[in-house]
């Protein structure tokens, strides 16, 4: 073949190539025409409108097993899984009215009767006068592809399922501290909608004590706070955050659940390691802590305090006689009506038995003593009553001032009982100063 023959055919096949190709972008080449015609990695295949496969490259060999001897000439409804042909004469149709046809995702069959997964970009062919002569289509195996898609979807729907039940809060802020997604343990824990927290401030639900703390937050630190319900009353929360940079922008994901039962349990706990369950007075070691803290205090400062011990006269002849019930009637008779006596301020404690003490922390010297000792007696003067029994039982009172010096909580009660001695001597009902 001369020279003006070999390059009429490679003209031939170059414009062969153009007949089966999508239309080229700017600045493709012949050149890359070329190599996606021979190219394994895509099947080029072109056809006519009425379907009939007239050009199969190695590409489509490779991806349905069909080689082009065997498929010039035949129609794609080889490829074509049953129940599809109704896309096979839709991709017809748009290439016939000069439409192409981009990444669309069907399934072809190929010869081993496997169905394989394909994306597809197809273009009507022309010639130089704009006449539809023909179709071509490129077709990618995608069938890794939509299997990572259907495990990454799996994954989320696993997730989503576990966020969605989960027994704790789960929410996710955008950076001006408001909510883009809460769960629906909002609903059971809090009594709020979800779909109603869209936008909502963290930060208006927390109680206005415990906002400070949380603004210095650090995540992933577990952090304790009270959280405000739709019905107004808050909740002790125990959650962790962390910061979630995300395409959109920076994120904050949070979980909490409600430690409102336990912070209960550990204020009873706290209150009966400090409290007489009986009377729920303050105990001796409560006493104690806030008799040290008056004498700390009044090393640094004038306080005018004072600490008064009270014994029940003849408590164990209540007990002896009527019973230890009808005892601890008396008992808790006496200090509701003492407790009256005194202000919030005060600390009422029973040491233990019939024991009791009183530190006033803004006692009014001597003559403030003497009133509080005086009305206490007085108080104590009507009989108490259990069973329908009246049971008459007085107390005695010694009280001490406050002063220097004395350093330790041991001094104000050894003279607070020497006061209380001499109460005693002088008679039931009575009471004296140290």
């Amino acid at each position: 073949m001369g020279p003006k023959g070999m390059t009429e055919a490679r003209l031939g096949r170059h414009a062969a190539l153009r007949a089966l190709a999508p239309q080229p972008l700017p600045g493709q080449t012949e050149a890359a025409l070329a190599a996606l015609a021979v190219t394994r990695q895509c099947a080029l295949i072109g056809f006519r409108l009425d379907g009939i496969v007239t050009s199969w490259n190695e590409g489509a060999q490779a991806l349905y097993g069909y080689s082009a001897a065997a498929m010039q000439g035949n129609a794609l409804a080889h490829i074509t899984p049953p129940g599809r042909e109704a896309e096979t004469r839709r991709l017809l149709q748009t290439l016939a009215e000069g439409e192409t046809v981009s990444g669309v995702e069907t399934l072809r069959r190929s010869r081993d009767g496997r169905l394989i997964e394909v994306e597809i970009n197809a273009t009507p062919v022309v010639d130089a006068n704009g006449r539809i002569l023909a179709g071509a289509s490129l077709e990618r195996d995608i069938c890794e592809r939509k299997e990572a898609e259907r495990a990454l979807r799996a994954s989320e729907e696993r997730f989503r399922l576990i966020v969605e039940n989960a027994l704790d809060l789960v929410f996710v802020a955008d950076q001006r501290g408001r909510l883009v997604y809460a769960n629906h343990a909002f609903q059971r824990v809090l009594g709020y909608d979800p779909q109603r927290l869209h936008g909502y401030p963290v930060l208006a639900m927390i109680h206005p004590a415990d906002r400070d703390a949380l603004l210095r937050w650090q995540s992933p630190v577990l952090s304790e706070f009270r959280a405000r319900a739709h019905d107004g009353a808050y909740r002790w929360m125990e959650g962790a955050r962390y910061a979630l940079n995300a395409a959109s922008g920076p994120y904050v994901v949070g979980m909490a659940r409600d430690i409102s039962v336990r912070k209960r349990l550990e204020a009873q706990l706290q209150h009966r390691a400090w409290h007489d369950p009986l009377t729920g007075l303050a105990n001796r070691a409560l006493l104690l802590e806030r008799l040290q803290h008056v004498i700390d205090r009044s090393q640094r400062e004038r306080v005018d305090y004072a600490l008064l011990l009270l014994d029940l006269d003849d408590f164990k002849q209540v007990n002896d006689r009527f019973g230890h019930a009808s005892g601890d009637d008396v008992l808790i008779q006496f200090t509701q009506r003492v407790r009256r006596l005194l202000r919030p301020s005060d600390t009422f404690a029973r040491l233990g038995g019939d024991e009791f003490a009183i530190l006033l922390e803004q006692a009014g010297g001597q003559a403030g003593v003497w009133r509080v000792a005086t009305r206490i007696c007085e108080e104590l003067r009507p009989p108490f009553s259990s069973q329908g029994r009246r049971l008459p039982c007085r107390a005695s009172v010694g009280a001490t001032l406050g002063k220097l010096p004395c350093y330790q909580p041991k001094d104000l009660l050894s003279r607070a009982d020497q006061a209380l001695y001499r109460a005693k001597l002088a008679g039931k009902g009575c009471f004296a100063v140290a």
